[in-house]
């Protein structure tokens, strides 16, 4: 996930960011966010998808190898972060040549932490990666290629003396397929360790059948607990010239001016920062620039992040399920007044639920809900006070399968809105007039995104949403700039 501040510009918008009163502009972002950068940028789209990287700490961050002048780094948080490449591509028999590089910066010494691996989870461990070992331990940077461990030992292990730093380092390591310690080669920052044979009895297939993970290896076991960087890996040996050249900044099949030689396109090469791919696929994902962020079952193993294509000219946008998928904001909003903008598409049923709203958490605590009534096809505006509703209905009924773009607006005591540049009338539907609740129904702990979470009550959007815009002002002037940059891909917004 991409934090940015407020008063930030991203590179490649065309938008800037001065709209009085903005409090929170959670966007599809193609410009910075593919799959949390887990895109191949080889050419061979071998994408990973981010496991479990949806809470406040799993995002970029500025922090990064001084030899990079731009682009950010990846956290991973030592519990349950890990970026899975899938498919096949890396189970490599252990007579078949192999290279890894990267940057890490671990934030302890005190852990096991793989930078790469995909060993299989039964007891045999077979498999090939790499795992630092904490300092109570060798504190060395340990090689492995198993066909199985413990109970038979058929494997070679090799590692290198104690690297104890937790600053940001470059490791590159090389096996040339002879499944022999001599055949392997560990570089830290560039230069050529030397080496500890811990085992050398590999005789037997090591061919894995699990996917490469990035972070972590197969089992949930040893994850990094740091900041991740350029991460690569060749079916070829390097050389110490093209270790040198990644080590000082070098990219992968780009040739840029660094000392060494360019080692050219991986297999696999995720940057893990927010600089675009140097090939053509599309680009997927979502930033917030003023608050914090947590999507909720949408970054498991069962239930991973659906970054959809855009269409309609709408930008790409993130779906939801309509069964368990929300995007939580861990941050209050205040205000008496304000305006809500969304660009969403309805499903092909027009199945409604929540889009939007904001609750304290509690089974019977105050919310505000934007929702589409599954029956009525029409968008209901409601203030749950309690267990009682309190709501007003728009006229229009939705189509399916269509983009919409909706503001509703308040002024402190009467609410008004808009659906695709034109007014929607609104009409009492159940309770009272849901209208003098807006100021303190506002003003809570979190605002959801697709759906409603509560204690033991839930309701989510079965639709496609690609921005959405909350401001603490009221500005009516600029309702046909905003809908139109809601409704395309957009100019400037004034």
């Amino acid at each position: 996930m991409l934090l940015r501040g407020a008063g930030q510009q991203a590179p490649g918008q065309a938008w800037p960011y001065t709209l009085s009163g903005l409090v929170m502009w959670p966007k599809p972002d193609p410009e910075r966010c593919y799959s949390g950068n887990a895109r191949d940028s080889s050419g061979n789209s071998r994408h990973a998808t981010l496991e479990d990287m949806a809470h406040p700490i799993g995002h970029w961050v500025t922090d990064r190898p001084t030899v990079f002048s731009t682009g950010e780094s990846m956290v991973f948080d030592g519990t349950d972060d890990e970026v899975d490449v899938g498919g096949t591509h890396f189970q490599y028999e252990r007579t078949q040549a192999r290279s890894f590089a990267g940057f890490v910066r671990r934030d302890n010494n005190t852990s096991y932490q793989t930078m790469m691996g995909n060993f299989q989870t039964s007891s045999d461990y077979r498999g090939w990666g790499s795992i630092w070992f904490p300092t109570t331990n060798t504190g060395a940077i340990q090689y492995y290629n198993i066909n199985n461990f413990p109970s038979t030992k058929n494997l070679l292990q090799v590692r290198t003396g104690s690297l104890s730093d937790i600053g940001w380092h470059h490791v590159a390591i090389t096996d040339d397929g002879s499944s022999d310690p001599d055949g392997v080669n560990i570089y830290y920052d560039g230069a050529d360790q030397t080496l500890i044979t811990v085992e050398d009895s590999l005789s037997a297939t090591a061919v894995s059948n699990q996917s490469m993970r990035l972070g972590n290896r197969p089992g949930n076991e040893n994850r990094l607990d740091g900041k991740a960087k350029n991460y690569a890996i060749w079916s070829k040996v390097l050389t110490q010239d093209n270790v040198t050249y990644l080590a000082n900044g070098g990219v992968p099949g780009e040739s840029t001016d660094v000392t060494g030689t360019d080692p050219g396109a991986a297999q696999g090469d995720w940057r893990f920062d927010d600089r675009a791919p140097t090939n053509t696929d599309p680009l997927f994902g979502i930033s917030d620039r003023s608050t914090s962020e947590n999507l909720f079952n949408q970054a498991t193993s069962a239930n991973r992040p659906q970054w959809i294509s855009a269409s309609s000219n709408y930008r790409p946008g993130i779906r939801g399920d309509a069964a368990n998928d929300l995007l939580i904001f861990a941050s209050s909003l205040s205000a008496t007044a304000g305006e809500i903008a969304i660009a969403f598409r309805t499903d092909a049923s027009v199945a409604g639920g929540t889009i939007l709203s904001s609750s304290e958490g509690g089974v019977t605590a105050d919310t505000l809900q934007i929702n589409i009534d599954p029956t009525t096809k029409r968008i209901r505006y409601k203030a749950k006070i309690s267990t009682t509703d309190h709501e007003l209905e728009g006229a229009t009924a939705l189509s399916a399968d269509t983009p919409y773009v909706l503001i509703i607006a308040h002024d402190g005591s009467a609410v008004t809105a808009r659906l695709n540049g034109a007014a929607e009338a609104l009409t009492s539907s159940a309770g009272s007039d849901p209208r003098p609740f807006f100021g303190d129904l506002i003003d809570v702990d979190n605002v959801v995104l697709g759906g409603l979470k509560q204690s033991s009550e839930t309701s989510y959007a079965d639709v496609d949403i690609n921005d959405i815009q909350v401001t603490s002002s009221l500005n009516t002037a600029r309702y046909p700039a905003w809908e139109a940059y809601l409704a395309s891909n957009g100019a400037s917004l004034a």
